[in-house]
This record gives structure tokens, sequence and C-alpha cells, in this order.
């Protein structure tokens, strides 16, 4: 009895072990280990599951399906799959006291432990790892979209690279225990769905229907709609593809008797079906009503809209797939960990989750990476596993659990989602296998487009010259080839390879070899005269490829060594297939007319053979697709702004060129330093008689890369037959031309962009949205300009010892009022008043003596106060002679400090812990002064008040007039965005005067398009070598017009109406008056509607009523140089740039050191209040030698704060390389503006 006794207690523990075992492993497995989830997790999971980026193809599937039965099939589907979801959630607890937690648990009760196995995990399983490579490719593919559409200047990327960083991010994210802990990733995830739904049915119903949709089914035939429409059933299917993951979802929510967990389960399902329907039926229903049949497959592209909501639409997308992924992959890691701790025994342990979910993540990455059409796979494949597991699975187990009465109204509901479930899984992969057929010959593994460059070798000697370059598919054979060529290439390719229609440009001649190959190779014309005897062919490598193997290559080896040992007469040279490459030459021309018509372009009648005959040349020479060929025309059209839309034999000329200069422009980006060779070039080098006796300046490689427009940029312009050669000749490629690192961000202030790329276009640098951005390019911004003085023509050098006494007094004057305005100081008083008591005192600091500023020389120079009418004289000549020492350097100690009256005093700063002040700074001073002699402070403020200071210096009826006219222009008088390009002189580089900065610069403001482009001199620098020795044939006047004003004009009328340019002189331009403050540029370039202003310097303006200021003198440096100060102690590094900053803001003036630094021809005679800033500006833009800077400083305290962004864009050019310029869009704050500071 005892013996039995043990034995139960024994197989009771063993029980009770094993139990504790079970719930360990349970507590420890992803589905199980959490059950505290609310109804709102299961809304946000079923949403991020059950939408996904399928929904922007449902326009286009009810292209394919129609009206009637495309609605009647989206109701359906929905109503069936959320039938079919309420039966999952009911048959979760339907055993008392066990939960079906998982999908497969649920079918082996349903058809028992070994079927239900075989029948539910291959499908799930094929689901959800094929819907996370789906999701892997989708999100790769998404974020390089984002990416190329945000950074089109950045260097293109293969895909892999993005999918890579896309499987890094859930590398991880994998690691996340369970579904509880990635709910803040599921909710981003739902509200991106909604988010880029949203984007794609109201932009479609904002652009309204086209005036000739059409509703009928796509296809040529009955048997192609057929295909259609299946095709369209299995996207709809697809659409309603998250029945995989819902038991598993409701395992993580609370459940006891009294409150099963089906009730927050079926709560969240509702919800979530809400925002099923919210995105698909408008997306699907207005996308069809607005674009008919011609809707792409994924409605974004179909909306053309600007870059700017493609990026977030697929940036919406990369942050669903992350969230989808997640939820799709909970349940495959739960199958593995299941696997490997209950049945292979494994220890429940970090390292073993860390090794399963990684390894998972890296399977579907490498899979993605390497099959990336593996989504049009899924949809045949998936076809057999989606319409099960959504539509009639669940059906089968509750007809097979409940056995509900045979025709009861649950008997024929389910037996109907059987039927219709059942057809749709044979049905849709009908159609999907027609899409893989067509599209297999697209299918690449590990594609990618890349370029691969020659080595160029010219010699005009030996009449050999090597090819210039080769674009080719990286699975394509990429040789290099060295070849004698005849004089007519077009005759040989017309022999060889079948092509009669190949054009021969002047200097260059391209040569299609076999189609299969992709392979365009240009080569230089060769003087010989005969035809060669032999073609050498140099391999350099060979990558294989599944398509071509080695066939193509013995292919292609055979006939060159048949043509090299052939000695046949030329017209004995055989050619390929002649009638295969005729066929399908009239295939492309018939496709080329198509496209015409689709965009609306009308070939003119009697010329319609020969425009398509040529249209087919140039696809054939470039390797152009039909598609693409026309894409360019229209570019093309856009930018000559031809009134009608034809095309015309006589244009086709002008737009060889263009193809010509698109070709030039993609090899210089994917050939750094690699320079294109013109006609004028070539001639140059092959009839070069007189050696290097003769040089010519033949344009830079930049500037052929920069202009698109135009065939190339020669610096000796031509006007009127006169030819202007600027400065001495220049050597072919110049140092600034042969730098590597362009357009680096070196700073930014809210943004983080790291590298803008100018060395690798996009691909897609003329596509749809750039041409709709310029054809529609926004608002023009509205322009301001406060004070026009000093005035064009003015007369200068009149400057009296008055006019500056005048001056210096009235901004004491000011500042004093300003101060005592402001009720926070006392009224000033007279500083040489002895007096034991504090006072307030508000002067100009002075330096006693000659040489720098220091402590000990400190002056306060105060205005007249209280002097008796006796004593005036005295005072002002002691102003007088004080001024002239400080003008022409001797050494005057002012009597006023002996005199009653006097107005200066020695000023002791060891008593204040602070200061920074500077020879002409107004301040304000606490102390006393006992002697009468030194005033000691106390305190020294330096800066005005910003209390009643704004427009300090203007008088009300200017006020009043300048409000009315800003009210004029903008009824609102808010501040609107403002996107402006900086930049400050010199616009060339000291060893030539070719303004290569100034071309790249303009370049690059083409490709952003800014509304305001702001140029800061010098222009025509006087410091520049070649103008100080004078070596230059042109005056500078000519120099400005035609390497200045000539670009912008071009610039502008690229740009359009809506762009504006305004100009700043400097004190260093040779072509202008030599006076500060400087009058503007009196300039008026023709029809160019007001686009370009000319600015006083210094000047300030508003854009967009964003209040701008800006002074092209190197205030900072000079003050730099005068300042001294004292920081508190423990007070840590102070922001110098920032303080220099401070004291103009302070100050109210662009200058306000005294007297000015050398060489500044400061004339207080023409209109000392033009120095003046008259209010704070939102934007004040100081050029200087000093380093680039970007700072938004923050004047006053409390609720007066305000706030400006001063910025240093650099020098366009330094010495013989690049210097910096500033982008930056302005968001109605400082604080919120973006602003980049580029290296060019």
């Amino acid at each position: 009895m005892g013996t039995q006794v043990e034995v139960e207690g024994v197989v009771n523990n063993i029980a009770d072990d094993a139990a504790a075992k079970q719930k360990a492993i349970d507590d420890w497995l992803p589905i199980t280990s959490s059950r505290k989830a609310k109804w709102w997790y299961s809304a946000f999971h079923n949403v991020t599951a059950m939408v996904g980026a399928g929904v922007l193809s449902l326009p286009y599937a009810m292209a394919e399906l129609g009206w009637g039965p495309g609605v009647a099939i989206l109701i359906l589907s929905w109503v069936i799959t959320l039938y079919t979801l309420w039966q999952m959630v009911e048959m979760h607890e339907m055993v008392p006291g066990k939960r079906f937690d998982r999908y497969h648990e649920l079918g082996q009760h349903a058809f028992g432990e070994k079927l239900g196995l075989y029948i539910v995990v291959p499908q799930q399983l094929t689901v959800e790892v094929g819907v996370n490579i789906v999701y892997m490719v989708t999100g790769g593919k998404s974020l390089k979209k984002a990416i190329d559409t945000i950074c089109p200047n950045c260097q293109p990327m293969r895909t892999s690279w993005f999918i890579l960083m896309f499987g890094i991010v859930h590398l991880f994210l994998s690691h996340l225990p369970n579904f509880n802990s990635i709910t803040g990733v599921s909710l981003a995830a739902a509200v991106m769905s909604l988010s880029y739904s949203t984007i794609a049915w109201s932009s479609s119903l904002h652009k309204g229907v086209k005036p000739d949709v059409s509703y009928k089914l796509t296809g040529s035939t009955l048997g192609v709609k057929i295909l259609n429409f299946f095709s369209a059933l299995g996207d709809v299917a697809f659409a309603y593809a998250g029945h995989n993951v819902v038991l598993e979802i409701q395992a993580t929510i609370p459940s006891t008797p009294e409150k099963p967990s089906k009730k927050p389960m079926w709560r969240g399902v509702v919800v979530a079906y809400i925002v099923v329907a919210l995105c698909y039926f408008p997306v699907a229903l207005i996308g069809y009503y607005v674009f008919g049949n011609s809707v792409d497959d994924n409605i974004l592209i179909t909306l053309e809209k600007p870059a700017w909501l493609i990026a977030s639409a697929n940036m919406f997308v990369v942050i669903h797939v992350i969230g989808s992924y997640q939820i799709y992959a909970m349940p495959v890691f739960d199958m593995i960990e299941t696997v490997l701790v209950k049945k292979m025994n494994f220890t429940p342990s970090f390292c073993l989750r860390f090794f399963t979910r990684t390894t998972y993540v890296l399977m579907t990455m490498v899979v993605a990476m390497a099959i990336p059409f593996f989504g049009g796979l899924l949809g045949f494949f998936g076809g057999f596993v989606f319409a099960p597991t959504t539509y009639f699975l669940p059906c089968v187990m509750w007809l097979s659990i409940y056995k509900p009465k045979k025709y009861s109204l649950s008997w024929i509901a389910n037996w109907f989602c059987i039927i219709l479930g059942v057809t749709l899984m044979v049905v849709a992969p009908i159609g999907a296998l027609r899409t893989i057929i067509i599209s297999a010959k697209n299918y690449k593994f590990f594609v990618s487009t890349m370029a691969l460059p020659f080595e160029t070798t010219i010699s005009s000697k030996n009449g050999t010259i090597a090819t210039s370059f080769l674009t080719c598919n990286k699975g394509s054979i990429p040789p290099t080839l060295n070849m004698r060529l005849p004089r007519d290439l077009t005759l040989l390719s017309q022999q060889i390879f079948g092509y009669p229609r190949l054009h021969s440009p002047v200097a260059s001649t391209s040569l299609q070899f076999l189609q299969p190959t992709v392979t365009r190779i240009s080569c230089m014309n060769n003087r010989g005269n005969t035809l060669p005897h032999r073609l050498r062919v140099t391999f350099l490598h060979l990558r294989r490829r599944p398509n071509c193997g080695f066939i193509l290559f013995n292919t292609l080896l055979d006939f060159v060594q048949w043509l090299e040992s052939s000695k046949l007469p030329e017209k004995q040279l055989g050619y390929l297939d002649e009638a295969t490459a005729k066929a399908k030459e009239e295939a492309m021309k018939e496709e080329i007319k198509q496209l015409f018509n689709e965009n609306r372009f009308t070939l003119v009648g009697d010329e319609e053979e020969e425009i398509l005959d040529k249209c087919l040349t140039f696809c054939i020479n470039y390797k152009i697709k039909p598609s693409d060929i026309v894409s360019s025309w229209e570019a093309y059209y856009l930018n000559r702004q031809f009134v009608e839309p034809i095309v015309q034999n006589a244009e086709m000329d002008g737009f060889l060129l263009y193809l010509q200069n698109e070709q030039k422009e993609s090899i210089i980006k994917e050939e750094p330093g690699l320079h294109i060779y013109s006609s004028k070039d070539l001639d140059m080098i092959l009839n070069d008689e007189d050696g290097d006796e003769k040089e010519v300046i033949p344009g830079t490689p930049t500037r052929n890369s920069q202009d698109p427009y135009s065939e190339s940029f020669d610096s000796t312009p031509q006007t009127n037959g006169r030819t202007f050669s600027v400065g001495k000749p220049s050597k072919l490629i110049t140092p600034f031309g042969q730098r590597t690192h362009k357009f680096v961000v070196k700073f930014s202030i809210n943004n983080v962009p790291s590298t803008v790329n100018e060395q690798k276009e996009h691909e897609h640098e003329n596509s749809d949205d750039d041409l709709i951005r310029k054809v529609q390019p926004g608002k023009r911004c509205s322009l301001t300009v406060h004070g026009s003085k000093p005035e064009a023509g003015c007369r200068f050098m009149y400057d009296r010892i008055e006019d500056r006494f005048n001056a210096l007094e009235n901004r004491i004057k000011k500042h004093a009022n300003a101060f005592s305005s402001s009720k926070l100081y006392q009224e000033p008083v007279d500083p040489t008043v002895s007096s034991q008591k504090s006072i307030f005192s508000v002067g100009m600091i002075c330096c006693d003596g000659e040489g720098r500023l220091n402590e000990k020389s400190a002056l306060l120079q105060s205005r007249l106060i209280g002097i008796p009418s006796s004593k005036l004289y005295i005072v002002a000549i002691d102003l007088c002679l004080l001024l002239l020492s400080l003008t022409w350097g001797f050494v005057y100690t002012s009597h006023s400090v002996e005199h009653s009256g006097g107005q200066r005093v020695r000023l002791e700063l060891q008593n204040t812990n602070q200061y920074s002040i500077f020879p002409g700074q107004i301040v304000g001073i606490e102390g006393h002064n006992p002697s009468g002699h030194c005033l000691i402070a106390s305190k020294v403020v330096d800066s005005i008040p910003l209390f009643n200071t704004a427009d300090l210096n203007m008088n009300p009826t200017k006020k009043q007039a300048l409000d009315k006219e800003i009210q004029s222009n903008d009824l609102s008088s808010k501040q609107e965005e403002l996107s402006v390009i900086i930049a400050s002189g010199p616009f060339t580089t000291t060893d030539n005067l070719l303004f290569e900065p100034l071309v790249e610069l303009l370049a690059y403001a083409k490709r952003k398009l800014p509304q305001l482009l702001i140029l800061l001199g010098p222009f025509v620098d006087s410091e520049h070598p070649e103008i100080e020795k004078g070596t230059t044939n042109m005056s500078y006047n000519e120099i400005f017009h035609f390497e200045i004003l000539r670009r912008l004009q071009d610039y502008l009328e690229y740009m359009g109406s809506h762009s504006r340019v305004i100009l700043i002189p400097s004190i260093r331009d040779a072509n202008h008056d030599f006076v500060f403050p400087q009058p503007a540029f009196d300039i008026h370039p023709p029809d160019l509607k007001n686009q370009v202003a000319s600015l006083t310097n210094p000047g300030l303006f508003e854009a967009n009523q964003v209040k701008i200021g800006c002074c092209s003198v190197d205030i900072l440096k000079h003050l730099s140089g005068e300042e001294i100060s004292r920081n508190p102690a423990g007070g840590g590094p102070s922001d110098r740039m920032g303080r220099l900053v401070n004291h103009i803001l302070g100050q109210r003036s662009f200058y306000p050191l005294y007297p000015p630094a050398e060489g500044i021809p400061l004339d207080f005679s023409l209109a000392p209040e033009a120095l003046e800033i008259s209010s704070i500006p939102d934007i004040l833009i100081l050029p200087s030698d000093m380093k680039y800077f970007a700072k938004v400083l923050t004047l006053g305290e409390g609720e007066e704060q305000v706030k400006s962004l001063c910025i240093n864009p650099g020098r366009l050019s330094k010495g013989e390389g690049g210097g910096t310029f500033v982008e930056l869009t302005y968001y109605g704050n400082p604080e919120t503006t973006n602003a980049s500071i580029i290296g060019i």
C-alpha cells in the first residue's frame, strides 16, 4: 500500500513538473507570454495586418472589373471576410476551458491532429513568410523612391541597399518578445495606412475627373478581358488577407468565463473593418471615377503630384510595412520557437530567440534582394493560400465543428462562402499566371542598373580613337573596345547590323551591337578612308548572367574573329537578320507614334514618316525607350515654349542636340573628371597645326554638365561678331572642375541631410514631377524694398566733418531716447558731472589715442546735454578736432574733459563682471563719477531695449506708406513659406574668369527651384589677380553683363515667372561705385517682368512678409579685430560669432563700427539712415571671410523676445577652389527654418 502511494506521489510530482515546465514554455513563447492586451490593441493589429500597400492598386483592379462587378466584389469581399473573421473570433474559445491560440491548433481540432497541421500550417506559413518577403521588397523600394524624391541630386543606390536598410530595422524590432511589445509600432503603421490611403483618394478628388475619361474594360479581346478580370480578383483577395494572424492576436487578450476574450476582440475587429472600409472604398471608387481605365497600378503614379507628396506617401508606406512585417512575423517566430523548445528540447533563452529571429529576418532579406520580383510570383502561388485562409477555410471549420442544420441560414451562408472562395482560388492564379508570362522577360535576379566606364584614349597621329563610354545592364557583357574604324560608320552599320538609318553626328557616331546585349558604344569618327583590316577586341572582364551565359559571348567572339580574318570587299560583308531588324523597327515606330498621340502631340502629316524614322534612329543610337523619347520631346517642347503641341521635322535637329546634351550630362555625372569633347574640341585636337602654341578655352567639364539646354559653355562670349577673351587662356581642365567633393553639406540647422552629391544625378532627373513643377511652379513670392537711398548716380566723396558729427550725434540721441522710452533705466544724464550717486548715461565708445582699443583706453563720448550756450562753440571745436584725430590718425586729448560742459569721459571697467565693447558702439552705462573725470561703470548695457524700437528711425508718414504697400500686396500680411538660396562673391576662382562656381550654383538652383535667389557681391572682384593686373580685354561692365546678367537671364527664362533674383553690390565690385552705403546696380534686364531686383548695400526688404537684411561689407571681420570683452567667471566658453551679430542687431546698424576699418569708404553725406536697421529682421545675411555659420539669436527677455536667423554664407569661391553657399526654407519662424550651408 505504501509503495502504491509512493508511486502515485512520484507520478504526481512528474506531472506537476511537466505542467510547470509547460507553463514556463508558454510564458516564454511570443503568442502566450503576455495576455494583457486591450480591445484597441486588436484594432491596431488588425488594421496593420489587413490594410497593405495593395490598397493603392484597387483603382487599377476596378478598371479591370468595371463599375458593376467591381463595386459588387469589393462589398461582397468586405462582408464575407468580416463574417469569416467573426467565425474565427467565436471559435477561439468554443471548447470550455481551452483557447485555440494559434490557427493550426484550431485546424487540428477541426480536422484532426495530423491532417489539421497538413492543411493549415503550409498555407499559413506560405502567406506569412511570403508577405514578409513582399513587405521587405516593398519597404526597400518605397524607401528608395522616397530618398530619390527627397534628394534627386544624391548618388543613385541599388535597391538591394535599401532592402538592406529596411532589414536592419527589423533586426532590432524582431527581438521585441510578443504582440503587446510591438503595439506602438502597430499603431504607427495603422495611422500611416490611413494616411497614404487618404492622400490617394483626396488628391484624386482634388484633381477632378479627366475630360476624356473612359470606363471601358481594358484588353483588346474578350479573352484578355477575362484574364484581366481574374487577375483583378486576385488583387482584391490579397487586399483582404489578414485572417492568418487573428487567433494569435486574440490570444493576447485576457479571458475568463465571465469576461471572454471574444467581446473585446470583436469590438476591435469592428473598428478595424470600419478603418478598412474608409481606406479601401474611397481609394478604389474615387480613383476609378477620376481616372477611369487609364489609372496606373499605383494610383500615386497617376496623380503626378509634387515631390513632397510622393516622398511623404512612400515614407508612410515604409512605416506601415515595418509594422505589418512584425505582425506577420510574430506567428512565424512562435512556430519556430515552439518546434525548437517542445520538439527539439532546446532550453528557452535569449540566445535561442536571438539566433532564430535574426536568421529568419536575414533569410527574408536575402530572398527579397535576390528575387525582387517575388511579389509577382506570390500573386500566382498566393492564390492557393490567400483565398482558403481568408474566404472559406474558416467556414469549413465552422461546418465541421458546429455542424449546423442542413439548409439553415448558417449552412447556406457557409457553403456560399466556400463555393466563392474555391472559385477565387482557381481563377485568381490563372490571371496571375498570364501576368507572370508577360512580365517574365523583365525578371532579373539581383537586378541593378549601373554604368561601366571605358578608358578613353585619343591619338590624332595614327588615327586610332578608343571608345568613350559604355552603358549596360549589370548582367550584360562589359567589354572595352579599341578599334580602327572607317570614316563612315553609318554605311558599315547598314551592311553588318541591318540598321539602315543610324544617325551620324559631326564628331561622334553611335553603333548598336546585338540587341540582346543591351549595349551601346560611342566612338569618335576616324579619319581613315578604307575599311579596317582588323578589329581588336579586348574584354576586360565578363559577368555571366542566367539569360546570356557564354552563348552570346561566343557568338560575338566568333563574329569578330571572322571579321578580323575576312578579306572580302565591303559590299560582301554579311548582316544579321535584316528582316527581323526591320520588323522590330516598324513595331518601335508604331509604338512611338501611338505614344505621341496618347500625349496629345500631333505629327505633321507629310513629315510623319521622316519624323518617326529620326525618332527611331535616336532610340537606337542612344538606347532610349519609345516612352523615354516621347517624354524627352515633351520636356524639349515645354522648355522651348512651343505654342501648338505638334511635332515638326524642322525641330528634329534641335531635339537631337537636346538628347546629346542629356547623354553628355549623364556620362559626366557617372564618370567624375571625364570630359566629353565637342566638335570644337575635336577640331582643336585633330587640326592642331601650331602644336602647343595655340590655346583654346573650351569650357570646363562642369559647365557642360550643368546646363542641359546648351551644347557647351564657352568662356568667350560672342556678341555682334565681336569676340571677347576673358583673361588669359585657361587650362583645359581647371582645379575647380577637378574637385572631387561637390555639394557637401557643411552645416545645417533643423535639417539633417548628409550630402547633396552633384557628381551623379538621379536617373529620372527630367521626371514628370520635375516637368510639372516647371510648368506649374507655384506662387511667386512678394517683394517689398525698404528704402532706396543712396540712389544710383548720386554724388559722393563730399563727406564733411559736420556730416560725420551729425550722424554720430543722431545715433547717440536716438539710442538715448530708446533707453528713456523703455522705462527700464533712469533718465540719461551727463557722465562728466561728478556724483556720488549711481547714474545712467548713454554714449559712444571711443579709444583714447592710437592703436587698438583696450580696457585702459576706453572713453565714453556722450551727447550734448545741458551745456551752457557760452560753451557750445568750445564743445563743437572739441568734437571737430576729435573727429579729425580719428580720421587722420593724430593724437588729440579732448578739452571737453576739462570744461564744465565736456562730453568725453574716461571709462573705468574694472568693476564690471561682463562687457563687450568696440569703438563706435552706443552703450548705456550704470555707475558713478565721484571726480568728474572718470566714470566707474558697474554695468554696461550694449543693446537697445526692444520696447518701442520697431521702425525706430522711420518717420510716421513713411511707416504708414510702407504698411499700405504691404497690405496692398498681401491682404493677410501673414508670413508665408519662402525658399531661398543665398551666395556671396567672388563668383569665380582666382586662376581664371570663367565663373565656374556661378555656373554650378545656377544649375543647382535650377534643380531646387527656389522662389528667391540672393546674390551678394563682389561680382567683378577688384581684388581678382587678373582684374588687378589689367590683363582682360573686356571692360568691367562687359564682364558683369556677359558673365553675370546673361547667365541670370538664362536662369530666369528656364525657371519661369515665379522665380526672383536679388543682387546686392559690394565695395569690391570693380564696375560699381566705391562708396558705402552703396547705391544699387543700375540694371534693367529686358523681358524679365521685374524678376531681377538690385538693392542698395546694405539693404532691407521683405519677401512673402519675411523681413531680410543684408550687407556685403565684412562687418563681422572688422568687429572681430576691434572688439574687447570680458566674460563672467565660470560662465564657460562664449559664442563669439553670436556675440558679434548681437552687436549689429543690438546697435540697430549694419555698420556700427567707428572709425571704420581701413579701406572702407564710409560716407555720411549720402544716406546715413541706410546703415540703420529699422526693425529686427527675420533673416540677417552677413557674408564674411570668417567661417560660415547659421544661428538663431534671441534678443530681449520674457514676452518681448525677438528671434532672428543670422547667416554667414561664406564665399562661393576661395582661391582656386570652391566655397560655400546657403539653402534655406523659411516656415514662418526663424526657429523652425531649415537652413543648410553647402560646399559647392
